[in-house]
C-alpha cells in the first residue's frame, strides 16, 4: 500500500483539480437536496414547516426588520445576531419574502459546500481519493440535506465558515495581506450569524501555529518574525474581534448587557438547570422558568426585558456552578457526548408522512450504536494522521473538531444540527479512515492473490 496518500509539504491548494470531479459532486449533492425538498414540499409544504418552526418565523421577521431599518424593535437580534437576517433581507427585496427562493439558495449553498470540502481536503492532503470520499460524505450527509431545506442559519454558517477556513489556510500558505483581511471579514460574518463562532479567533491562532510549524530543524519564533506572519494573523484575528465588540456594544445600548447574544448566559444556565434536574428530578425548563419568576418578583415588575432575562440566567448559573461545580462539569460533558452522537430530527417536520417509518428507524440506529460510526471513524482518522506524522493536518482538523464539540455542551434536544459545523473536520477525517482501511483491504487481497498464484 502506498504511504503518499497524505503529504506534509506546504499545500498548493488550487491545483491540480479535476473539473469532472467537481461537476459530478455538485450535481449529485444538488440532486439529493432538490429531491428531499420536493418530498418535503409535497408532504408538509413550506407554510406548514414555517408554522411549526419558531426560529424560522423569527428569522423572517428579523429579515423584514433589516429591510425596513427597524432592528431596534426586534428582539430576535439579541438571540441570533444580525448575520443571517441580513442575508435574508435581500430575499425580502427581490422576492417579497417568499420562502421557496430562500430554500433554493440554501440548497445551492449546501451543494457548493461539498465542493469546498473537496478543495479543503485537497489543500490539506493532496489526495484525490480522500478528497472525493470527503466531498461525497458531505453530499450524502442527511443532516446537511435536511438543513438545506429549512429557513435556518445552519447552512449559511457552514458555507461561510468553510470559505473563511479555506481562505485563511491559503493566506497562511501565500502570506498575502489581502487574504488575511478577507478571512477576518468572513469570520466576522460567521460570528454575527451564529454566536457559536465567537471564540473562533482563538482557533485561528492555534491553526496558524500548526500551519507554520517547521519541526525541530527550524527556529520557530524566527520563522514567524522573518515572514511577518504574526502581524498578518493578528489582522485576521482583530477584524472579527472588533466587529464582535461593536455588536456587543450595540447590545449594551439596547439591552443593558455587553454580550454577543443571550445564549452567552442561557447556555451555562441550561447546563446548570440540567444539573439540578439530574439531582432533583425536576424538569430543567421548570427550574429555569422558576429562576425568571424569582428574578421578576425581586424586581417587582410585571415582565422582564431581554437584558433582565440575561442577568437572571447569569446570576443563577453562577450560583449553581459555585455550589455544584463538579456536577455541572459532568453534565456539560454528558451533553457534549449526547449532541456529538445525535442524529437529525428535523425530518419529522419536513417529511411528516414518513414519521412512523423514520422514528422507529431512529431508535434502531441509536439502539445498535450506528450513530457512533462517524465519531469512531473520525477518531481513527486522527490516529492515522498522527501515526503517519501528519501533525499539521491532524492539528488543523482536530482544532475544528474539538472547537465545535466544545460548543455543543450547553443545550439539548437539538439533534445533529448543533455539531453540523464539525462536519468540516469529520468529513475529511472519516475519509482518511475509509481510504486507509480500503487501501489495506486491497493490499491484503492482492497479497493473498499473489500467494495463491505462487502456491
Amino acid at each position: 500500500m502506498q504511504d503518499d496518500l497524505i503529504v506534509t509539504g506546504p499545500p498548493k491548494p488550487w491545483k491540480p483539480l479535476r473539473r469532472g470531479d467537481l461537476l459530478l459532486i455538485f450535481a449529485f449533492a444538488l440532486l439529493l437536496r432538490l429531491a428531499f425538498f420536493a418530498a418535503s414540499n409535497d408532504q408538509a409544504g413550506t407554510q406548514q414547516v414555517m408554522d411549526n418552526c419558531f426560529d424560522c418565523r423569527l428569522y423572517m421577521t428579523m429579515a423584514q426588520a433589516v429591510a425596513e431599518g427597524t432592528i431596534e424593535n426586534e428582539n430576535g437580534f439579541f438571540y441570533f445576531g444580525p448575520g443571517y437576517a441580513s442575508f435574508l433581507a435581500l430575499n425580502n427585496i427581490l422576492f417579497k419574502g417568499q420562502v421557496v427562493p430562500i430554500i433554493v439558495v440554501n440548497i445551492i449553498l449546501s451543494s457548493l459546500s461539498c465542493l469546498l470540502i473537496y478543495l479543503l481536503s485537497m489543500m490539506l492532503t493532496r489526495s484525490y481519493p480522500i478528497s472525493i470520499v470527503a466531498s461525497s460524505l458531505a453530499a450524502v450527509s442527511y443532516t446537511s440535506i435536511v438543513l438545506s431545506c429549512i429557513v435556518m442559519s445552519d447552512t449559511f454558517y457552514f458555507f461561510m465558515s468553510l470559505i473563511a477556513l479555506t481562505i485563511y489556510l491559503k493566506a497562511l500558505s501565500s502570506n498575502r495581506w489581502i487574504l488575511f483581511i478577507a478571512a477576518g471579514i468572513l469570520v466576522a460574518i460567521t460570528i454575527l450569524t451564529r454566536s457559536v463562532g465567537q471564540f473562533w479567533p482563538l482557533a485561528m491562532i492555534v491553526i496558524a501555529i500548526a500551519y507554520r510549524w517547521r519541526g525541530k530543524k527550524s527556529r520557530f519564533p524566527h520563522e514567524f518574525s522573518r515572514s511577518g506572519i504574526i502581524g498578518r494573523v493578528a489582522i485576521a484575528v482583530v477584524i472579527p474581534l472588533t466587529v464582535m465588540a461593536v455588536w456587543m456594544s450595540h447590545n449594551y445600548r439596547e439591552n443593558g448587557v455587553f454580550t454577543l447574544a443571550i445564549t452567552s448566559a442561557n447556555g451555562p444556565a441550561n447546563v446548570a438547570a440540567v444539573t439540578l434536574e439530574r439531582r432533583d428530578g425536576i424538569s430543567s425548563q421548570t427550574i429555569m422558568q422558576g429562576w425568571l419568576e424569582d428574578y421578576r418578583l425581586g424586581l417587582d415588575k410585571p415582565n422582564l426585558s431581554l437584558g433582565e432575562i440575561y442577568s437572571a440566567y447569569q446570576m443563577h448559573a453562577r450560583e449553581v456552578i459555585d455550589s455544584l461545580g463538579w456536577e455541572v462539569g459532568k453534565t456539560y460533558v454528558l451533553l457534549v457526548w449526547e449532541n456529538l452522537t445525535e442524529i437529525s430530527y428535523l425530518h419529522r417536520v419536513l417529511i411528516p408522512d414518513l414519521y412512523y417509518i423514520l422514528v422507529p428507524l431512529e431508535h434502531k440506529i441509536i439502539d445498535n450504536g450506528l450513530n457512533l460510526i462517524c465519531f469512531f471513524l473520525s477518531l481513527i482518522g486522527f490516529v492515522i494522521l498522527i501515526i503517519r506524522h501528519r501533525y499539521r493536518i491532524a492539528v488543523i482538523l482536530g482544532t475544528v473538531y474539538v472547537y465545535y464539540a466544545s460548543m455543543i455542551g450547553f443545550f439539548r434536544w437539538q439533534g445533529s444540527r448543533y455539531f453540523f459545523p464539525g462536519q468540516i473536520a469529520w468529513d475529511i477525517l472519516v475519509a482518511v479512515s475509509l481510504v486507509t482501511i480500503g487501501g489495506l483491504i486491497i493490499y491484503g487481497i492482492r497479497a493473498l492473490a499473489k500467494r495463491l498464484r505462487n502456491y
